[in-house]
């Protein structure tokens, strides 16, 4: 017999102590972008998307903060200003 017998039979969720490791991972990211202040709407919107390709969802903000600033640059550079 299972020892997790306070679960529900459809609980999907890791309970191990890695499983609890990431799941604090993840809502630390979460609010990173709490933080930042983001709109409750856009913190759901990066919160399913990381939730469906397992990756933090701060990530996803870091990358267009990156290309955002990588296109900023580079129009600056060529336009000497």
């Amino acid at each position: 017999m299972s020892d997790r017998k306070s679960v529900s039979p459809t609980e999907r969720r890791d309970m191990s102590p890695l499983g609890a490791a990431r799941r604090k991972r993840f809502d630390n990211s979460l609010n990173l972008l709490r933080a930042l202040g983001l709109s409750p709407v856009a913190i759901e919107y990066y919160r399913q998307r990381g939730h469906k390709t397992h990756r933090l969802p701060h990530k996803f903000v870091c990358a267009i903060a990156e290309n955002a600033a990588r296109s900023a640059l580079t129009t600056m550079l060529m336009h000497g200003s």
